[in-house]
């Protein structure tokens, strides 16, 4: 794996390998297809973990306090190895989306990073919950979530569930966790 993978908010650059990787995931019934348009629409939600050639070493801190980057690098260049996003959906609750990790560098602990930077957001944002709909309960209890009734959601939630394939025969396991335990629990990804 590339050492120099870094997690950080998606730009404007990352939007075609974000759709590719998420429809990869897609076509296997995986996860539910994503527009070019629709990742567009909600790239300040997403968060990445992506490479550059080793020719660009100048870095920045990002204004959220994730790692460094390099400021002046071409985007074209940067391989997106994992994205997430974080949607909110109501005052205090919000969904982890489009989790997806290149199959090339699975078990290399890229999914729980992006999933830290998008916990950390939402706890930066005032935010008391997060839930996830997914095919991968033991990697998010891993992170310290629990499996929830599906009935427990807002309706809203449901509202992108008419594009999946399974719709209406959901098939996902919700589950949720609270911010504050996530704080009080969280092990920095470096400590481990």
């Amino acid at each position: 794996m590339d050492t120099d993978i870094k997690i950080r908010r998606a730009r404007v650059g990352d939007v075609r390998q974000i759709v590719s990787l998420i429809n990869s995931f897609a076509e296997k019934g995986e996860m539910l297809y994503r527009s070019q348009s629709q990742i567009l629409q909600q790239i300040r939600n997403y968060f990445v973990a992506a490479s550059l050639s080793p020719d660009n070493h100048r870095s920045v801190n990002s204004p959220i306090g994730a790692a460094d980057f390099p400021a002046e690098a071409d985007e074209s260049a940067a391989q997106i190895h994992a994205c997430g996003s974080l949607d909110i959906t109501w005052n205090d609750l919000a969904e982890l989306r489009s989790l997806a990790v290149s199959p090339d560098v699975q078990g290399n602990g890229l999914g729980t990073q992006v999933v830290e930077a998008l916990m950390d957001d939402a706890a930066e944002l005032g935010l008391k919950h997060v839930f996830a709909l997914t095919y991968k309960p033991h990697f998010f209890e891993r992170l310290g979530f629990k499996i929830i009734d599906k009935q427990l959601l807002p309706h809203k939630v449901w509202s992108i569930c008419i594009d999946c394939l399974k719709f209406p025969v959901c098939d996902e396991v919700a589950m949720q966790i609270e911010i504050e335990d996530w704080v009080r629990n969280r092990v920095p990804h470096e400590a481990k």
